[in-house]
């Protein structure tokens, strides 16, 4: 350790005092650090004569041996001397002074307990909560200002980066998969297989797309939410069922699969779930794949499904039914809901 004094005066002091003194120095955060040298420093500084006479120990220094004993840089202790002519001799971080808008954290808070409330799925074996596949943080942040542009100034938007830490903090279950765990739609399918072949002149359409199709699954949800909502309000008006049946799995099943698994043959089992959102009640129905799992099979647990909701006198003029359209005909469904009627 050298200074620039002709004296040397650095060379006095032993390496392991230099260490004990940049231990205690480098143990505090940035506004400790200018506390603790404007204190310091506040002993050596002579008003009268506008003068610092720095001391190590009792014994007077240079400028540079002070700074390189204790580790501190020019820009800090330069800082610390403004402090100190300025009769300043309190330090106070910037930031504690800011004004902090809670209602903004509160806005994103509301808005994303909604967003996972009515679209996101609820993953059985474990605690997270999906979003569909596709849509991106930034349009969801995009919907959200959109929200509540009604309510407030657009000057005081929350932004982008108060939205996503809210998230990450408040909402860190709440996750956008790369891929669907349950059955894919026929859409997405189509877009997941066109990502693969995207052009840049393509990219843009491609884009359109996914973006119409969000858009239809948020508008959708939003609907179905809403006539489940209603049923469970009033029961005696509407009995809205919802019945699906989950992709096939193979038993036994274990994830990851083992390697030696795929030669051998794996029993394949079925599983459908029947709700009846009006009376909170869930039906599964699983077993081996010995009957095909069609529409007859869909027809005929609606069928015993909407007969005890006749014989318990729980049957009403108005049925909705949830996700089933594409597997059996409407004209069947009502067919059979005014024979039960």
């Amino acid at each position: 350790m050298v200074c620039l004094c002709k004296s040397q005066c650095i060379e006095e002091y032993k390496i392991k005092d230099v260490i004990a003194a940049r231990v205690v120095y480098y143990s505090k955060n940035e506004v400790e650090k200018l506390q603790w040298l404007i204190d310091l420093l506040k002993t050596f500084f002579n008003v009268e004569e506008n003068q610092m006479s720095l001391l190590i120990n009792g014994r007077l220094v240079c400028r540079d041996a002070f700074l390189v004993y204790y580790g501190i840089s020019q820009y800090k202790y330069y800082a610390a001397l403004k402090h100190i002519r300025n009769e300043n001799f309190l330090v106070v971080h910037g930031n504690s002074l800011r004004d902090y808008k809670n209602t903004l954290h509160d806005l994103c808070y509301a808005y994303l307990q909604k967003l996972m409330d009515h679209l996101g799925d609820k993953q059985p074996d474990c605690d997270e909560v999906h979003l569909p596949c596709y849509c991106l943080k930034s349009e969801i942040y995009e919907e959200f200002l959109n929200s509540i542009k009604s309510t407030i100034l657009e000057e005081d938007f929350p932004s982008y980066r108060t939205f996503t830490i809210t998230w990450q903090k408040e909402f860190s279950m709440l996750k956008i998969p790369k891929k669907n765990r349950l059955g894919t739609c026929d859409v997405c399918a189509k877009l997941s297989n066109e990502k693969n072949t995207l052009t840049r002149l393509s990219h843009a359409s491609w884009q359109r797309k996914r973006k119409l199709h969000i858009k239809n699954v948020f508008d959708e949800r939003q609907e179905n939410n809403r006539r489940i909502i209603f049923s469970q309000t009033y029961p005696s008006m509407v009995t809205l069922i919802g019945i699906d049946r989950m992709n096939a799995i193979r038993i036994p099943w274990q994830m990851p699969s083992p390697k030696s698994w795929l030669t051998k043959a794996r029993v394949r089992y079925e599983v459908i779930s029947l709700i009846d959102f009006g009376n909170n009640q869930n039906e599964i129905y699983h077993g081996l794949d010995c009957f095909p799992h069609d529409s007859d099979a869909t027809m005929t647990l609606l069928y015993f499904k909407l007969r005890e909701l006749r014989e318990n006198g729980k049957i009403t003029p108005k049925l909705q039914l949830h996700w089933i359209i594409v597997s059996v005909k409407t004209k069947t469904v009502l067919y059979l809901h005014f024979v039960l009627c």
